[in-house]
């Protein structure tokens, strides 16, 4: 079977990798429509990511959610912005020989949801510690995070623990296949945590070295099912 290096778009799944960290100077924009349904109901978002790498350590990457719908099974359906989240992420350890490279993350998430049933009105915190290492055209990646959330009025969110091992796989320069195994702790009383493994496949079209249009698709055993259509601004 052929193999080659993909494109790998989609900076919401770099996020995650030691992917997030590119070369100095880079500044990448995509622009992403997402549909998701599970048991519950159906949402779609419209979201842009900007990343910009001040130093071949350091990352800045923002999303804002300029729209966004849910519409769950046995209640009204609601619309409006979502939230921002902004990642700063630094290269702590460069992939070497054997050895995987280290990423470390804050994130924050903005409050800019205009709509309480999207939003909290409150901000949330993480960080992260990432480690990944590429295999030819096999990519593994393991993210441990901690985050903390603000509680709106009425509920009291406790602190999260969260793990995801992703791997990532390149069939030829357009065609690359991904899974992975997640899982956290409880945000609140009387709740579980939860786990899931998810398998998907994404298909890059790159037009040039500045334009790369994605389309991608991803099957959870939590019974979500999400597509995601966009493009990829590099320069």
């Amino acid at each position: 079977m052929f193999a080659a290096t993909p494109v790998w778009a989609d900076l919401a799944r770099d996020a995650r990798t030691t992917r997030i960290v590119r070369e100095e100077g880079n500044l990448v924009i995509e622009n992403e429509l997402q549909f998701e349904r599970d048991k519950d109901g159906k949402a779609i978002t419209f979201k842009t990511g900007i990343q910009y790498a001040p130093s071949d350590r350091i990352q800045l990457l923002l999303e804002p959610v300029f729209w966004e719908r849910q519409m769950p099974k046995d209640e009204p359906d609601a619309s409006g912005i979502g939230d921002t989240d902004f990642t700063v992420a630094y290269l702590a350890i460069g992939a070497e020989g054997p050895w995987p490279a280290i990423v470390l993350a804050g994130k924050v998430k903005i409050p800019t949801a205009d709509n309480r049933e999207i939003g909290t009105g409150k901000a949330d915190y993480s960080a992260a510690v990432i480690s990944g290492k590429e295999f030819g055209e096999l990519d593994l990646n393991l993210e441990l995070e901690y985050e903390t959330f603000g509680s709106p009025a009425g509920e009291d969110l406790k602190d999260q623990f969260i793990y995801t091992f992703s791997l990532d796989y390149g069939v030829t320069e357009n065609l690359s296949l991904f899974a992975e195994v997640f899982g956290n702790t409880s945000r609140a009383d009387g709740e579980d945590g939860s786990s899931a493994v998810l398998a998907g496949v994404e298909y890059d079209i790159e037009i040039n070295k500045h334009v790369n249009p994605f389309i991608s698709v991803e099957v959870g055993t939590d019974e979500l099912i999400t597509a995601k259509v966009g493009v990829e601004y590099t320069w």
